[in-house]
C-alpha cells in the first residue's frame, strides 16, 4: 500500500498523553500563533512528501522533541534557525514559522544541523521516537524524558516510517532511543546524544557511520 502522507501526519496530530505537548494538535499561549498546529502539520506534511524523492540510505531516531526544537517546529532535529536549511537540504514546499515570539536555538539541533549539509545527495531519514514535547508538571519550558505512555502510543509511528523508507542504517542518537528500536527489533547503531557535553562523540559516531 502507498505510504498516505496526510493519513499519517492526521493520525499523529490526534496523539494526546499527560504533560507531552504534541505540536501539530497543541497551541502554547506564549509563543505560538493561533494556527500554529495547522502549520506544524503542514510542516511535517511537507518533509514526509519530500523525503519520498531521495535513496534513504540512513535514518537518524531522536528521543523527543525539546521546547526550542521540534515543539515550535514540528520537524525533527530542527529549530527555527534552521527552517530554511531543512527546506533546501530535503527539498521540500515552503516551511512556515509556527510561532510569534523570537526565532529560538536549540543545541541539539545545531548540532545535528553541523554535518545535515554534508548529506545533501542522500539525507537521512530524521524522527524521533516521540514526536511529542514531554515537560515537567507545571513547566512547560522544560525538557524531561518522555513517558512509557507516550513511546506506546508512538512507537507504532517509528516502525511505519522505518518500514516505509527501509534505511540501510538505523542511528539511535541517545540511549531512549536505543532501548525504544530494540522494542521493535531493528537492528541499530548508538551515538551519543550531543547534550550534555556529548557534540564530539555525536559528530564522531555520525560521521562513523554515514559513510556510503
Amino acid at each position: 500500500m502507498a505510504f498516505n502522507v496526510n493519513d499519517f501526519v492526521a493520525r499523529v496530530s490526534k496523539v494526546q498523553v499527560s504533560h507531552h505537548f504534541n505540536p501539530y494538535r497543541d497551541t502554547c499561549p506564549e509563543h505560538d500563533t493561533p494556527e500554529a498546529p495547522q502549520v506544524r502539520q503542514a510542516n511535517l506534511r511537507a518533509y514526509l512528501q519530500a523525503l519520498q524523492q531521495f535513496p534513504i540510505k540512513a535514518a537518524w531516531i531522536g528521543q523527543d522533541f525539546g521546547y526550542l526544537g521540534g515543539r515550535r517546529t514540528g520537524l525533527p532535529l530542527t529549530d527555527e534557525m534552521r527552517l530554511s536549511s531543512f527546506e533546501k537540504l530535503y527539498k521540500t514546499a515552503p516551511l512556515k514559522k509556527a510561532t510569534w515570539t523570537e526565532a529560538a536555538r536549540e543545541s541539539t539541533a545545531l548540532e545535528a544541523w553541523k554535518l545535515l549539509p554534508t548529506y545533501s545527495s542522500h539525507p537521512p531519514l530524521l524522527w524521533n521516537v516521540v514526536p511529542l514535547h514531554p515537560y515537567e508538571p507545571g513547566d512547560s519550558m522544560s525538557n524531561v524524558p518522555f513517558s512509557r505512555a507516550a513511546a506506546q502510543q508512538c512507537l507504532p509511528f517509528l516502525a511505519e516510517l522505518l518500514n516505509q523508507f527501509s534505511p540501510h542504517v538505523v542511528i539511535a542518537v541517545g540511549r531512549l532511543a536505543e532501548d525504544a528500536l530494540t522494542q521493535l527489533g531493528v537492528p541499530t547503531i548508538y551515538v551519543r546524544h550531543p547534550s550534555h557535553a556529548g557534540q564530539r562523540k555525536f559528530q564522531e559516531g555520525i560521521q562513523k557511520f554515514m559513510k556510503f
